[in-house]
This record gives structure tokens, C-alpha cells and sequence, in this order.
């Protein structure tokens, strides 16, 4: 755990999306294996949005151990629950410099219905304390202890910062971006 909490974390916000509330219905059996009862969950989850996380570290072993996890993963991935995995490839590649700086040049990764709909508005970047220096700050809990299945989850709190920034201009642009998420996928 302390070489994955060693990572500096950035999120910019392309498309913030919506929150879907869904309806659930599950059964209870007891321990004997009969029927006990149904009962309803609500589950919430957000759909249609976009970010992007950029990971640094100058433990270049780390980067490439976690390059290795997300494009050949053990497990196929998904994204809060199993029945959801990613809908495209969610890898964009190592870059030599640090994690702020590279979202704010990267291109905006919004869908194009939404890039219509809400023009040139400001994006956001959160990210720890370490890689920003000035913004508001917001304490998570979630820098993890531990992920046991028999003493439970454990986190400690660490301090996040956000900010604003606006678009960067093509002229601004040193990346070049002809990532496809789904060129993994084929012409087929």
C-alpha cells in the first residue's frame, strides 16, 4: 500500500456527468439455504462522465508496475461495481513530466455532444496537496491502510486541493493527441 499512497494523484474533470438512481431488488436466503425475504437497494451511480487521472513519481519501477497492471490486468477492470467495465481503453500513455502540468495542456477528452453544449467552460483539477500549491483545499479519507477482507477497510484522511483552469489553446498544445480509445477494438 505505501508505494501506491507514494504517488502523486491529479483529476481533471472533461464531463462532470449525472448521477442515474437505480432501482434493485435482492434476495435473502438464510444459512441453511432457505428463502428468508426480498428487499429493495437503491444504487446510484454516474453516467456519462469523463476524467482524467495522471499518476507521478520519480520511482520509475512504480510507473512501469502500474502501466503493467492497467493495460494487462489480472482482473478486467471495471469501474465501481464488476457489471460495469470501462467502455473504452482507459490508458493514454507515460509521460515525462509531472502530473498538474500534463492536465492542463492534454486535450479535452469531453464527448461532443457536451463540448457543443457547454463551449469553452472552465475545467477542473483536484489533486493532493504535494502537487498543488494553491486552491481550495478538502480533506478525503481515502489514502488506504488496508484493503483486508477480515479486519476491513481502512483509510486515513489526506488533503486534496482543486482548481480552475480554462482551455488550453491549439497554439498552447506541446501534445500532440491522436490517442482512439477504441483502435484496441478493430475496424470489425
Amino acid at each position: 500500500m505505501a508505494r501506491l499512497n507514494s504517488l502523486g494523484y491529479a483529476v481533471r474533470v472533461d464531463q462532470p456527468g449525472q448521477m442515474l438512481r437505480d432501482y434493485h431488488t435482492a434476495k435473502k436466503y438464510k444459512k441453511n439455504g432457505e428463502f428468508d425475504r426480498t428487499y429493495v437497494t437503491t444504487r446510484f451511480y454516474l453516467q456519462d462522465a469523463v476524467f482524467i487521472v495522471a499518476l507521478s513519481s520519480d520511482d520509475t519501477k512504480l510507473i512501469d508496475d502500474v502501466q503493467m497492471s492497467v493495460t494487462n490486468p489480472y482482473f478486467s477492470l471495471f469501474l465501481g461495481r464488476r457489471s460495469l467495465p470501462p467502455a473504452a481503453d482507459i490508458f493514454m500513455g507515460v509521460f515525462d513530466e509531472e502530473a498538474v502540468s500534463l492536465l492542463k495542456k492534454f486535450d479535452w477528452q469531453a464527448s461532443d455532444w457536451y463540448r457543443k453544449k457547454n463551449g469553452a467552460s472552465p475545467l477542473f483539477i483536484y489533486a493532493d496537496e504535494t502537487l498543488l500549491s494553491k486552491g481550495r483545499i478538502q480533506i478525503r479519507n481515502d489514502n488506504v491502510i488496508s484493503f483486508s477482507q477480515m479486519t476491513g477497510r481502512k483509510f486515513n484522511p489526506r488533503k486534496e486541493v482543486g482548481i480552475s483552469i480554462e482551455l488550453p489553446s491549439t497554439i498552447e498544445r506541446e501534445i500532440i493527441q491522436d490517442h482512439d480509445a477504441f483502435d484496441a477494438v478493430g475496424e470489425d
